[in-house]
Protein backbone atom coordinates (compact mmCIF):
# COMPACT_ATOMS: atom_id res chain seq x y z
CA UNK A 1 0.00 0.00 0.00
CA UNK A 2 2.91 2.30 0.58
CA UNK A 3 3.93 2.10 -3.03
CA UNK A 4 0.51 2.96 -3.94
CA UNK A 5 0.46 6.04 -1.92
CA UNK A 6 4.52 7.13 -3.41
CA UNK A 7 3.40 6.78 -6.85
CA UNK A 8 0.00 9.21 -5.89
CA UNK A 9 2.03 11.69 -4.49
CA UNK A 10 4.67 11.66 -6.71
CA UNK A 11 2.31 12.55 -9.47
CA UNK A 12 0.91 15.07 -7.39
CA UNK A 13 3.55 17.02 -6.67
CA UNK A 14 4.45 16.67 -10.47
CA UNK A 15 1.93 19.42 -11.32
CA UNK A 16 3.06 21.80 -8.35
CA UNK A 17 4.94 25.01 -8.91
CA UNK A 18 3.23 28.34 -10.29
CA UNK A 19 0.52 28.60 -12.67
CA UNK A 20 1.27 29.69 -16.10
CA UNK A 21 -0.97 32.94 -15.37
CA UNK A 22 -0.72 35.79 -13.51
CA UNK A 23 -2.91 39.09 -13.06
CA UNK A 24 -1.60 42.75 -12.62
CA UNK A 25 -2.79 45.70 -11.32
CA UNK A 26 -1.50 49.26 -11.34
CA UNK A 27 -2.14 52.29 -10.28
CA UNK A 28 0.31 55.36 -10.95
CA UNK A 29 -0.38 58.94 -9.64
CA UNK A 30 1.25 62.15 -11.40
CA UNK A 31 4.14 60.33 -12.05
CA UNK A 32 5.19 59.97 -8.43
CA UNK A 33 3.69 56.55 -7.19
CA UNK A 34 3.47 53.44 -8.67
CA UNK A 35 1.13 51.12 -6.71
CA UNK A 36 0.99 47.95 -7.87
CA UNK A 37 -0.48 44.28 -6.86
CA UNK A 38 0.15 40.54 -9.08
CA UNK A 39 -1.67 37.64 -8.46
CA UNK A 40 -0.54 33.96 -9.39
CA UNK A 41 -1.71 30.56 -8.51
CA UNK A 42 0.54 28.00 -7.43
CA UNK A 43 0.14 24.37 -6.56
CA UNK A 44 2.00 23.30 -3.37
CA UNK A 45 1.89 18.96 -2.78
CA UNK A 46 -1.57 18.91 -5.19
CA UNK A 47 -3.38 21.35 -3.25
CA UNK A 48 -3.82 25.13 -4.86
CA UNK A 49 -2.40 28.59 -3.41
CA UNK A 50 -2.76 31.68 -4.12
CA UNK A 51 0.62 34.32 -3.93
CA UNK A 52 -0.99 38.14 -3.60
CA UNK A 53 2.08 40.28 -3.98
CA UNK A 54 1.83 44.19 -3.33
CA UNK A 55 4.26 46.80 -3.55
CA UNK A 56 3.73 50.50 -3.05
CA UNK A 57 6.54 51.97 -5.09
CA UNK A 58 7.41 55.82 -5.20
CA UNK A 59 9.85 56.32 -7.76
CA UNK A 60 11.20 60.07 -6.75
CA UNK A 61 11.96 61.31 -3.56
CA UNK A 62 13.06 65.13 -2.06
CA UNK A 63 16.57 64.88 -1.12
CA UNK A 64 17.23 61.51 -3.07
CA UNK A 65 20.64 60.92 -3.87
CA UNK A 66 21.20 61.49 -7.76
CA UNK A 67 21.23 58.48 -9.99
CA UNK A 68 20.69 56.16 -7.74
CA UNK A 69 16.78 54.75 -8.06
CA UNK A 70 15.11 53.41 -5.06
CA UNK A 71 14.58 49.99 -4.62
CA UNK A 72 10.88 49.02 -3.52
CA UNK A 73 9.80 46.19 -2.33
CA UNK A 74 6.88 43.42 -2.77
CA UNK A 75 5.12 42.26 0.13
CA UNK A 76 4.51 38.39 -0.43
CA UNK A 77 1.29 36.47 1.18
CA UNK A 78 0.72 33.00 0.17
CA UNK A 79 -3.42 32.14 0.93
CA UNK A 80 -4.62 28.66 0.91
CA UNK A 81 -8.69 29.74 -0.01
CA UNK A 82 -9.15 31.70 -2.94
CA UNK A 83 -11.87 33.78 -1.42
CA UNK A 84 -9.50 34.88 1.83
CA UNK A 85 -6.71 35.81 -1.19
CA UNK A 86 -9.41 38.07 -2.74
CA UNK A 87 -11.12 39.46 0.03
CA UNK A 88 -7.44 40.41 1.21
CA UNK A 89 -6.67 41.48 -2.66
CA UNK A 90 -9.86 43.94 -3.19
CA UNK A 91 -9.06 45.61 0.47
CA UNK A 92 -5.81 46.37 -1.17
CA UNK A 93 -7.53 48.03 -4.13
CA UNK A 94 -10.12 49.91 -2.00
CA UNK A 95 -7.29 51.50 -0.62
CA UNK A 96 -5.67 53.17 -3.88
CA UNK A 97 -7.42 56.59 -4.37
CA UNK A 98 -10.38 56.89 -7.36
CA UNK A 99 -12.23 59.60 -8.52
CA UNK A 100 -16.05 58.66 -10.03
CA UNK A 101 -14.29 58.91 -13.73
CA UNK A 102 -11.87 56.05 -12.98
CA UNK A 103 -14.57 53.65 -13.01
CA UNK A 104 -13.77 49.42 -11.36
CA UNK A 105 -10.17 48.78 -10.90
CA UNK A 106 -9.08 46.41 -13.80
CA UNK A 107 -6.66 43.45 -12.89
CA UNK A 108 -4.77 42.45 -16.74
CA UNK A 109 -3.80 39.07 -17.28
CA UNK A 110 -0.43 38.15 -18.71
CA UNK A 111 1.48 35.10 -19.00
CA UNK A 112 3.64 34.51 -15.67
CA UNK A 113 6.99 34.84 -17.89
CA UNK A 114 6.14 38.35 -19.35
CA UNK A 115 5.89 39.04 -15.28
CA UNK A 116 9.09 37.74 -14.39
CA UNK A 117 11.05 40.52 -14.51
CA UNK A 118 9.02 42.77 -12.41
CA UNK A 119 10.56 40.18 -9.35
CA UNK A 120 14.10 40.35 -7.87
CA UNK A 121 14.66 38.23 -5.85
CA UNK A 122 17.53 38.43 -2.72
CA UNK A 123 19.06 34.90 -1.40
CA UNK A 124 17.56 35.77 1.87
CA UNK A 125 14.18 35.21 0.38
CA UNK A 126 13.14 38.84 -0.30
CA UNK A 127 11.29 40.48 -3.38
CA UNK A 128 12.00 43.86 -4.61
CA UNK A 129 10.70 45.95 -7.92
CA UNK A 130 12.91 45.22 -10.54
CA UNK A 131 11.22 48.15 -13.47
CA UNK A 132 11.94 51.50 -14.02
CA UNK A 133 9.11 52.79 -12.50
CA UNK A 134 9.69 56.16 -14.66
CA UNK A 135 8.46 54.78 -17.93
CA UNK A 136 4.95 54.64 -18.47
CA UNK A 137 4.80 50.63 -19.26
CA UNK A 138 6.91 48.88 -16.25
CA UNK A 139 8.68 47.20 -19.59
CA UNK A 140 5.30 45.76 -20.26
CA UNK A 141 5.61 46.55 -23.70
CA UNK A 142 5.87 43.09 -25.35
CA UNK A 143 3.45 41.22 -22.98
CA UNK A 144 0.78 40.47 -24.11
CA UNK A 145 -2.63 40.96 -22.42
CA UNK A 146 -4.28 37.81 -21.77
CA UNK A 147 -7.50 39.11 -20.26
CA UNK A 148 -9.20 42.31 -18.32
CA UNK A 149 -11.52 41.78 -15.30
CA UNK A 150 -13.76 44.46 -13.91
CA UNK A 151 -13.43 44.37 -10.33
CA UNK A 152 -16.81 45.54 -8.35
CA UNK A 153 -16.58 42.78 -5.40
CA UNK A 154 -14.75 40.50 -4.03
CA UNK A 155 -16.52 37.44 -6.15
CA UNK A 156 -15.34 38.93 -9.49
CA UNK A 157 -11.42 38.67 -8.38
CA UNK A 158 -12.52 34.97 -6.93
CA UNK A 159 -13.69 34.46 -10.42
CA UNK A 160 -11.05 36.16 -12.06
CA UNK A 161 -8.60 34.30 -9.91
CA UNK A 162 -9.81 30.88 -10.65
CA UNK A 163 -8.65 31.15 -14.13
CA UNK A 164 -4.58 31.61 -12.83
CA UNK A 165 -4.13 27.54 -12.79
CA UNK A 166 -5.40 25.93 -15.79
CA UNK A 167 -5.45 21.78 -16.20
CA UNK A 168 -2.58 22.22 -19.28
CA UNK A 169 -1.90 25.79 -21.37
CA UNK A 170 0.48 26.50 -24.67
CA UNK A 171 1.43 30.51 -24.29
CA UNK A 172 3.59 30.71 -26.67
CA UNK A 173 5.74 34.41 -26.87
CA UNK A 174 6.49 35.55 -30.28
CA UNK A 175 9.74 37.29 -31.34
CA UNK A 176 8.88 41.30 -32.46
CA UNK A 177 10.94 42.13 -35.65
Amino acid sequence: MEDLASVVLNKLQLSDGPGPLMLLYRYASMGRHTRLMAIRAMRVNGATGYEVSICNAYWHFEGQVEGQLPKPRWQVLLFGDEKVAATFAVAFLDLQPRSHRDGYPEMIAYSAKDLEHLFEWTEDGVAYLNARLDNGDLSLYSANQLGQYGITCVADLQVAMLTLMPLTSRIHSYERA
